[in-house]
């Protein structure tokens, strides 16, 4: 699916894989590569802090939240079984974020003040920062993604030079530049993660396509999902089961509808829900 093309009423469903997403620091730097994009329905969890994707018109999390939403109307969201959904949207990237990379294992740690590798436990110490050059799977909600598509129908609405825009435009012959050739930034407010500030990189000189972009493999977006449950593991949630024990319970149950996750991925959810809280 296009970005132009998306609807936000699109719903998938498909398994949890491990692949690597962008992890948002106080400032993200990337190009988009593909305007091809994901839509997923995910419910937040607040007591787990946890996301898990929603499972469309028969979700367990949904049909809750519309009994709460009957029951009490105006009070209905500071219910502990309220689970808000919204819409991610997930895009090929490239990222070019400045950080500290490994140079035993490749691992690497956006905060360059690291001094040890958790991985292989080589010193870092006088290793300077690089640019990823990556590619990665970046996750957006509704407000970036709106800013996004409207910049790609009118780049000029995020362009404040005018005389900057003109000459981007001239330097591309006259065409409004592909996709590729932009640079983004997403900044986080430390203090209050749920602040994101989206912008371009609108100097002439920089909006380019590299050389290397033709060469990269993208990742396939139908493989990249956040946490799967099937409804009664959902109803397991609301007796106070957490996400980890539900996913063990796997190993023990033959259930056709949800497959099991191994270890290593429920380390994974659980790191990347504590980079996006501190």
């Amino acid at each position: 699916m296009k970005i132009e093309e998306v609807q936000t009423t699109n719903k998938k469903s498909q398994k949890y894989q491990k692949l690597p997403f962008v992890f948002l620091g106080q400032r993200t730097n990337f190009k988009i590569l593909s305007n091809d994009v994901e839509v997923l329905d995910v419910h937040y969890i607040p007591k787990l802090r946890a996301f898990v994707e929603c499972n469309g018109k028969d979700c367990e999390f949904c049909e809750t939240n519309r009994q709460l939403y009957r029951e009490n109307p105006k009070t209905f969201r500071s219910h502990p079984n309220y689970f808000p959904v919204s819409t991610k949207y997930l895009l090929n990237v490239y990222e070019t974020t400045p950080a500290i990379i490994c140079p035993n294992c490749r691992e690497y740690y956006k905060d360059t003040q690291v001094l040890t590798c958790d991985s292989c436990k080589a010193s870092l110490v006088g290793v300077q920062p690089q640019s990823l050059n990556r590619v990665h799977i970046l996750r957006i909600g509704i407000k970036i993604f709106d800013k996004l598509k409207k910049f790609l129908i009118d780049p000029s609405t995020m362009v404040d030079d005018k005389d900057d825009y003109q000459e981007i435009i001239e330097k591309f012959d006259g065409e409004i530049p592909p996709i590729q050739a932009w640079n983004f930034v997403i900044r986080v407010d430390p203090n209050d993660k749920k602040e994101q500030d989206f912008q371009v990189n609108s100097n002439p000189s920089k909006v380019f396509v590299p050389e290397e972009i033709s060469s990269l493999t993208l990742h396939n977006l139908k493989d990249a999902h956040y946490l799967r449950l099937s409804n009664d593991e959902m109803k397991l949630i609301y007796k106070g089961v957490t996400i980890r024990d539900v996913l063990n319970s796997r190993n023990s149950q033959s259930s056709a509808e949800v497959q099991s996750v191994s270890e290593d991925v429920v380390e994974d959810i659980q790191n990347a829900v504590d980079s996006l809280f501190g």
